[in-house]
C-alpha cells in the first residue's frame, strides 16, 4: 500500500551547469554525432581538477544545507 512517504520527496536544484566544460566528454551525447574524435581525448572524460575542486568546496555546501 502506498503512503505519503513514497516517491522522490523534496529536492533542491543546485548549480546551473556553467562549469560543464570542466568535466566533459567532448564527443558525448549528440554533440558530434558520427565523429570519431575531437582532439586527443574527445571520446574520453576530461576534467580540470582545480576547477572541479573549487566548484565543490564553494557551490555544493550551500545546496546540501538547503
Amino acid at each position: 500500500m502506498a503512503s505519503d512517504r513514497d516517491g522522490l520527496g523534496r529536492f533542491v536544484l543546485g548549480p546551473d551547469g556553467r562549469g560543464a566544460k570542466n568535466l566533459i566528454v567532448a564527443n558525448g551525447g549528440l554533440r558530434h554525432r558520427g565523429a570519431t574524435s575531437v582532439g586527443p581525448s574527445g571520446d574520453h572524460l576530461t576534467m580540470c581538477g582545480p576547477e572541479i575542486f573549487n566548484f565543490t568546496i564553494e557551490s555544493i555546501p550551500p545546496v546540501v544545507e538547503r
